[in-house]
């Protein structure tokens, strides 16, 4: 629901459609190799503890990341118009 609001200010609504298949596209494709990079994982004798550990720091600099670009807009976003 918040991509809704965010996509259209941050790139206006004449490609909105374009940008949201895009990141439905992104989206989907990430989901899908989840699987298969886990199976490669083991597949190379990569212990499942090891692969939790590796994927919460994954999530965790993700996660940080977007607090920052978050920030970065919120401030962008609020400007006033000049």
């Amino acid at each position: 629901a918040l991509w809704g609001a965010v996509l259209p200010a941050l790139y206006g609504t004449r490609h909105l459609g374009s940008i949201r298949s895009l990141t439905t596209t992104v989206m989907v494709f990430s989901t899908a190799i989840g699987p298969g990079l886990t199976g490669l994982l083991i597949d190379w004798g990569v212990d499942f503890t090891t692969q939790c550990i590796g994927f919460s720091v994954w999530c965790f600099v993700i996660a940080a990341g977007s607090f920052f670009i978050e920030q970065k807009l919120t401030k962008e976003l609020t400007l006033p118009a000049q």
